[in-house]
C-alpha cells in the first residue's frame, strides 16, 4: 500500500487519472474511506468512524451588517501565533467582530488528547480567551492526530470556542455560513451540504473547511474537492474559505464563487510559487476579516501586526438555484 506523507493527508492529495473523475461520484466515497481506513496511520483510532451529526445554530447578529474573524492553522503555541492573536484584539478593539469561524489544524501537531490538555491554556485561552466573542472552528488534519471528541466536547471558560458539530451551519437572515469537515469524505456530507446551500433563504452563502480546492502554496490544488466540491459551491456560495497552506491567498471566482486561503495564523510558513489564477498571495502571519451586508462582502487580510494587506469587495452573490447572474469582485485597494 502506497506510503504518504505525514504532512499531507493523503486521502485529498492523490493525483486521480482522468477516468477516476469520469467516475468519481460513484467511487469517490468509497475510495477516501478506504484511505482514512487503512492508509493513514496518524489519525487516531478513536477518530475513525464518527458519526455524520449536523447542527444548525441561529446566530444573534445585527441584520444590517456583520463582521468575522476567519483564523486558521494557527494552534503552534509560536511567536506567530501570538502575534497575530494581539493584532485580532487590536483590530477587534477598533471595529469588533460579531464573530469568528477557524477553519482547521487548531492544534499542532497533534490536536489535543483531551478536554484537560494543556493546550487549551496555553494555545486558545491564553491567546483568544480576552476577544469577547465566539469563534466556531473547523477541523484539519493534525487536529485528527490527536481527540477529535476533546474538541466537540470542550467547555471554554472564556466561552470563546463554540464547537456544535464537526459540519454545521451557522444561520442569519443576512448570512448562511457552512462548516464542512474536509477530513470526512462520505457522500453523505455533499448531500447534506447540497441541501443546505439549495434551500438557504440567506442573503449570502459562505462555506468554510480546512483543505482548499485551489492554492499557490505548498499543497497545490486538490483534485479530490475540485472533483466532489467544487460542483455544488461553483455559482451558489460567495466564497469558500480554507486553510492549510500557511499564508494568505484569494484566488480570482468562479461563476462568483471566490477562493480565500486564511492559513498564516501561527503555524510555520511556508513559500509561495506564481501562480495567474491569484488576485493575492503572501507567505505572511495574518487573519482575514470580513464585513458583510447587503450590498457587499468587504474582504480583508490583516498581518502579524494588524496593519491591513489587502481587500477586495465583492458586490453581488451567487445565486445558482435562482438562476441569477454573478458578478466578481471589485479590483482591490492598492
Amino acid at each position: 500500500m502506497t506510503t504518504f506523507d505525514a504532512e499531507k493527508f493523503p486521502v485529498w492529495f492523490v493525483r486521480p487519472r482522468v477516468w477516476w473523475k469520469r467516475a468519481a461520484a460513484v467511487w469517490l466515497p468509497a475510495l477516501l474511506l478506504l484511505g482514512l481506513s487503512g492508509c493513514y496511520s496518524r489519525i487516531s483510532d478513536g477518530n475513525r468512524g464518527l458519526p455524520f451529526a449536523p447542527a444548525e445554530v441561529e446566530l444573534q447578529t445585527p441584520n444590517t451588517m456583520v463582521r468575522v474573524l476567519v483564523l486558521g492553522d494557527f494552534g503552534q503555541g509560536s511567536g506567530g501565533q501570538r502575534d497575530v492573536a494581539r493584532a485580532i484584539a487590536n483590530v477587534h478593539a477598533a471595529e469588533p467582530f460579531d464573530f469568528g469561524v477557524t477553519v482547521g489544524d487548531n492544534f499542532y501537531e497533534r490536536g489535543v488528547s483531551s478536554v484537560a490538555d494543556a493546550k487549551w491554556h496555553s494555545r486558545w485561552e491564553e491567546p483568544y480567551g480576552n476577544l469577547g466573542f465566539p469563534i466556531y472552528p473547523t477541523l484539519g488534519n493534525h487536529d485528527y492526530y490527536g481527540d477529535v471528541q476533546a474538541q466537540l466536547d470542550y467547555e471554554s471558560p472564556s466561552n470563546t470556542w463554540r464547537f456544535p458539530a464537526r459540519q454545521y451551519v451557522l444561520r442569519s437572515e443576512l448570512v448562511d455560513l457552512v462548516a464542512i469537515d474536509t477530513m470526512d469524505p462520505r457522500a453523505q456530507q455533499y448531500g447534506w451540504l447540497n441541501k443546505i446551500l439549495a434551500e438557504s433563504k440567506a442573503h449570502w452563502k459562505i462555506v468554510y473547511g480546512h483543505h482548499p480546492i485551489f492554492s499557490a502554496g505548498y499543497h497545490g490544488d486538490n483534485e479530490l474537492l475540485e472533483t466532489a466540491l467544487l460542483p455544488l459551491l461553483r455559482g451558489r456560495a460567495a466564497i469558500y474559505l480554507a486553510g492549510h497552506d500557511h499564508d494568505l491567498q484569494h484566488f480570482k471566482p468562479i461563476e462568483g464563487t471566490h477562493f480565500v486561503i486564511s492559513g498564516g495564523g501561527g503555524a510555520r510558513l511556508r513559500q509561495l510559487r506564481p501562480d495567474p489564477r491569484t488576485l493575492f498571495a503572501q507567505t505572511m502571519y495574518g487573519f482575514t476579516r470580513l464585513e458583510i451586508d447587503e450590498a457587499r462582502i468587504h474582504l480583508e487580510m490583516f498581518d502579524r501586526n494588524g496593519k491591513r494587506v489587502y481587500d477586495a469587495n465583492i458586490r453581488e452573490q451567487p445565486d445558482r438555484d435562482r438562476e441569477k447572474q454573478t458578478a466578481g469582485a471589485e479590483a482591490p485597494t492598492p
